[in-house]
């Protein structure tokens, strides 16, 4: 599409003359207040304006320069006016929490300085909502007047930016997203810093001018400001971003937001209208509108901005300045930046604000072989043959590129269509790709929402190769949304699925609950739809049904099943044995398996639903259940199933086994012995010697092993204690590792200088306090002493 700048150039290139110049060499920013104030005025004015200010001519028109378009009218330079920032404004940013505070102490900061100037020191003043600065036009005297005054930091050019000018979804795997795993970029938000908004597309709702589908757009705002250029007395109207009646072509803003719905159709968009008029402090104004309004609509809050946009050139990381600083807002805001890199083809430089740090800079490869191309300016470069995720020969790279996504040319909303597509490449097409992809991934990973440099690692990780970069320590990877959002993911896990009532009678109902973890959706045999990942459903079956509960994962399912009984009058069952009695087993051995035998009695099928075991001590016991669970008996026959008996701990054991069928639920009764291992070590002590001198205390303490085993690796620990047993407020007073003890063996543990806290008569040793040798006796651990 040769003429996609058209209109843009048409604008700039009236009947003014472009006068074009570069300025070498990174602008100083003064970090603080006090050194603003101590610097001379000419220190202050960005150096790229002072050489500007040589070449300013009558009337109007742009100024060509390294880092960007500068606007000059009637003998002025459009220019922003940078304060430095007191404590509790700097603070109220990085905290970018209480916004209300924070533009009400940012607008009581401007007010008070602009009230100090001349009435024609500057025209058309902007303020920066969330930023003590403000832009419009001085001329070169009034520009050294404020920047001699001590709240200034720095003066410096208000650049006016230009628009960066599926086929690609399935090769970032976008498509395949969404209909494997269902991720659309729902809850998400994405705030499009463009021109003329076409929102009567069917893409964005079919809306109606003025009213736009709000399910589609949750905001929007006209920002392109008062002082248009050519006519610095219009105004236009707030909360109106279609482009009737409108200087600014809406093709652009209308593809790129297009593209944003194409990649994320669950994705909502907030539609921000800063073209013509695309200075930085525009475009500052834009993202700070973004933050003020992140939770307009609370179920869909803005998470993502992109922006098509840019001008200059940069080697390396942008400078300080307005869009900066409010990327760095919207970073505290947890607001994601993503940015194109521009289409002049440069090797080694990028555009701003796409070499800021704290966005993600998008560059554009083809999204297919033999892709439809058309050369575009300002590059005009030709691609013979277009191949599938080779860098395109217009797209700017630095290192500070950061990601590649598809591009040229994307169908997408054609503006002032209502239902028409069109073409739209450039890296104006893989900027909102990326966005669109970054709102799937962020929907599969919250844990990454504002968390730029966590999404970043991510994208390029699983990224795809991709061909033709210029450098090889750039960053040469091309967005692949399946591997990203299964990257390091967890299989689906059913951590519970129960019927209540597990057994009813026709007519009735029961509730089938469950709760799962890394889990998309839940889907239920026999019922419709899918579930969320934790719910209830109520059901009336029948007949006994089994009802199987399948889990989908990112990284795998998981499935369970369930048997709801409905009560069957021809079917009967009998248990044997009723009851079982397990003889002494001792602790940490298992039992000889005891045989229950199921019989059908009844005339008609038995099925079996769950078995359980429950009570007290049901970790001691075990089921051994086969194939039983779930089976169906005929009249006179049989099923069984086994019960183990692994005594954790010494005792007496008892709990029920409990077995559901549609002939009504049978309790069984077990019981067991858990006992001490004969062969094990027994630790004990008693103490030899105790003796108190003032304050401190020492003694001897002789450590048994009674048992037949020896004893290694176990501690004794001391205790002061107020009275002659152990309580959680007794003072610990030190500990003795002990190597090792030969059964029937002993040692003396020697107690030296223990001071004795105030109020307490007893010294209590505790040997071998967390169990660490397996012992017949552990209750003769404690030793304590005689009152002293």
């Amino acid at each position: 599409m040769k003429t996609r700048f058209d209109h843009l150039r048409r604008h700039l290139i009236t009947t003014c003359t472009v006068i074009a110049f570069a300025v070498a060499g990174a602008v100083r920013t003064p970090t603080s207040a006090v050194e603003a104030q101590t610097m001379p005025a000419g220190a202050k004015l960005d150096p790229t304006l002072v050489e500007a200010m040589k070449s300013i001519e009558p009337g109007c028109g742009p100024i060509t320069t390294e880092n960007g378009l500068i606007y000059r009218k009637d003998g002025r330079l459009r220019v922003v006016v940078v304060m430095s920032n007191p404590t509790d404004i700097v603070e109220l940013q990085r905290g970018a929490a209480n916004i209300d505070a924070l533009r009400s102490s940012v607008r009581l900061r401007q007010d008070r300085f602009i009230a100090r100037l001349g009435a024609g020191d500057v025209h058309n003043v902007v303020r920066l909502d969330l930023q003590c600065a403000f832009s419009g036009f001085a001329d070169s005297a009034a520009m050294r007047k404020i920047a001699s005054l001590p709240e200034v930091e720095m003066i410096v050019p208000d650049y006016l930016r230009e628009q960066f000018t599926v086929e690609g979804r399935a090769l970032a795997t976008s498509d395949a997203a969404e209909a494997t795993y269902g991720f659309t970029g729902s809850g998400m938000s994405v705030a499009m810093i463009d021109g003329s908004f076409d929102y009567t597309h069917e893409w964005f709702g079919h809306g109606t001018v003025g009213s736009p589908d709000p399910s589609v757009i949750v905001g929007m705002r006209d920002l392109s400001g008062n002082a248009k250029v050519g006519d610095p007395g219009a105004v236009q109207a707030d909360d109106e971003v279609y482009p009737e009646g409108s200087d600014d072509d809406p093709w652009h803003a209308t593809g790129t937001s297009g593209i944003v719905r194409k990649y994320a159709p669950g994705a909502k968009l907030a539609l921000l209208k800063v073209f013509p008029n695309a200075y930085d402090s525009v475009i500052g104004n834009a993202i700070n509108w973004a933050v003020i309004h992140q939770y307009e609509n609370p179920a869909s809050p803005i998470r993502l901005i992109n922006m098509s946009l840019g001008g200059g050139r940069y080697s390396g990381d942008c400078p300080t300045g307005v869009i900066q600083s409010a990327i760095d807002i919207a970073k505290a805001a947890n607001i994601i930046c993503v940015v194109a890199t521009g289409n002049q083809g440069y090797d080694r430089m990028i555009a701003s604000p796409g070499c800021d740090p704290d966005v993600i800079a998008v560059g554009s490869v083809f999204d297919a072989d033999n892709a439809y191309y058309s050369p575009f300016p300002p590059r005009f470069c030709v691609e013979p043959r277009p191949k599938k995720d080779h860098r395109i020969c217009y797209s700017n790279a630095s290192p500070s590129l950061d990601m590649y996504a598809p591009s040229e040319e994307v169908m997408t909303a054609l503006a002032g269509s209502g239902n028409l597509l069109t073409r739209l490449g450039g890296t104006s097409s893989a900027s909102p790709a990326l966005a669109g992809c970054a709102a799937q991934i962020l929907e599969a990973k919250p844990g990454l929402i504002g968390d730029k440099s966590g999404l970043l690692d991510l994208l390029q990780r699983t990224g795809d190769q991709i061909e033709d970069n210029p450098d090889p320590s750039y960053e040469d990877r091309r967005v692949n949304v399946v591997a990203a959002i299964t990257d390091g993911a967890a299989g689906a896990q059913i951590q519970s699925f129960v019927a209540n009532p597990g057994a009813i009678v026709p007519g009735e109902s029961s509730t089938l609950s469950w709760s799962c973890t890394n889990t998309l959706d839940v889907t239920v045999s026999g019922t419709p739809g899918k579930l969320p990942p934790s719910g209830t459903l109520k059901i009336s079956p029948e007949t006994s049904t089994v009802y199987t509960l399948t889990a989908r994962g990112v990284a795998g399912n998981a499935t369970a099943t369930v048997t709801v009984l409905v009560n069957s009058p021809t079917a009967a069952m009998d248990v044997n044995p009723p009851s079982a009695i397990f003889g002494p087993v001792p602790v940490g051995d298992s039992s000889v398996p005891v045989l229950f035998t199921i019989t059908n009695t009844g005339s008609g099928d038995l099925l079996i639903g769950t078995i359980t075991v429950d009570g007290p001590d049901a970790s001691d016991f075990s089921l051994d259940l086969g194939s039983v669970s779930g089976d169906r008996i005929a009249p006179s026959q049989t099923q069984s199933f086994q019960v183990v008996f692994q005594p954790e701990s010494q005792g007496v054991k008892q709990a029920t086994v409990t077995v559901a069928s549609n002939a009504g639920i049978v309790h069984v009764q077990v019981y067991g012995t858990g006992t001490l291992d004969a062969s094990a070590a027994d630790l004990k002590g008693a103490w030899s010697s105790l003796k108190r001198k003032s304050s401190t205390l020492t003694g001897r303490l002789t450590c048994a092993n009674g048992g037949k085993t020896p004893a290694s690796g176990f501690t004794v620990a001391l205790f002061m204690s107020k009275n002659a047993r152990l309580d959680p407020s007794d003072t610990p007073v030190g500990s003795k590792a002990v190597s090792g003890l030969a059964a029937q063996g002993a040692i003396t543990v020697k107690i030296g200088r223990v001071k004795v806290p105030a109020k307490c008569h007893y010294i209590i040793a505790v040997i071998d306090p967390t169990n660490a040798v397996p012992e017949t006796d552990e209750l003769n651990n404690r030793v304590i002493s005689t009152k002293f």
